[in-house]
């Protein structure tokens, strides 16, 4: 499907040998199913497609100690030289537990989700140790999800100028059809709750390149370089966003793409604006 696929497809690996086909038990709840050593071989083996390792640390994928999983998707990331990406939703324990193991290039994914293992301290502050984390390099990813974002947490970060470091709309079946919808409306969701234009498109152009190690070759428009762009309008009215914890906000900006150029051809788009964000352009 990768060597098919007009659009670039680039992969962080996940280290459990059958992956995730099943809510019944847990990919990596029995660590038998984990294997870093196949994890680097196949890596290895596809050099210009993965460019990290991925890890799952919830209590529903590890059970409730997730540090004997992390230590081994640290170990095939180590072994790689590439980052380590982790999902944090509904971890046992705090995050700042987590942090001790990442380092600068490693991504934390979901961050602004409102289960447990979340950035925000009971009282409401981002954990200084999640400030200290970024501040050293680690990177903080939306991935939005079906229910991997929420307003109230991103709001509470912003307010105390916190802002993720890459914004992904982590499409899959389960929320194509909502509350994710794609990437514009991600993006117009991080814009609606106060994150300023040019930080919303960084975010998702040249920080992510730079992130997977291809900002060579992605993420900005330069001579030499493949003509990869996305022409966005920038339409005010007012927009129904809901976010992953189902409440919904009306916004009065909403970014809707128009037309995509992918290896110097030119796609032109129809873009249906979604119908459940009930929106009337003013």
């Amino acid at each position: 499907m990768i060597d098919r696929s007009v659009t670039r497809v680039l992969a962080f690996i996940h280290m459990a040998v059958q992956g995730m086909i099943t809510d019944l038990v847990g990919e990596l709840e029995d660590l038998r199913w984990a294997s870093p050593e196949r994890t680097v071989a196949r890596a290895k083996e596809h050099p210009d497609v993965i460019v990290g390792v991925k890890i799952r640390l919830g209590y529903q994928m590890v059970g409730d100690d997730p540090e004997p999983a992390l230590r081994l998707a640290r170990q095939a990331a180590d072994d790689l030289g590439l980052p380590l990406m982790v999902h944090i939703i509904d971890m046992r324990r705090p995050i700042t537990w987590l942090l001790a193991w990442l380092v600068a290039g490693d991504v934390v994914t979901h961050c602004f989700h409102g289960n447990d293992g979340g950035i925000l301290q009971p009282g409401g502050t981002v954990f200084p140790e999640v400030v200290a984390a970024q501040q050293r390099g680690v990177l903080f990813d939306v991935g939005h999800g079906v229910g991997s974002f929420t307003f109230r947490v991103a709001r509470r970060a912003f307010e105390q100028g916190f802002f993720p470091d890459t914004i992904s709309s982590d499409i899959h079946t389960r929320n194509v059809g909502g509350p994710a919808y794609d990437q514009p409306t991600t993006l117009s969701k991080l814009l609606h709750v106060g994150m300023p234009l040019d930080a919303v498109i960084r975010a998702t152009t040249s920080t992510p390149a730079a992130a997977v190690r291809r900002d060579d070759l992605l993420g900005a428009v330069a001579v030499s370089r493949e003509a990869d762009l996305t022409g966005l309008e920038l339409r005010a009215g007012r927009w129904w966003l809901t976010d992953g914890a189902g409440v919904s906000e009306e916004a009065e900006q909403l970014l809707v793409p128009r037309f995509v150029v992918r290896a110097g051809r030119l796609h032109q788009l129809a873009w249906p604006v979604p119908a459940l964000l009930r929106g009337t352009s003013a």
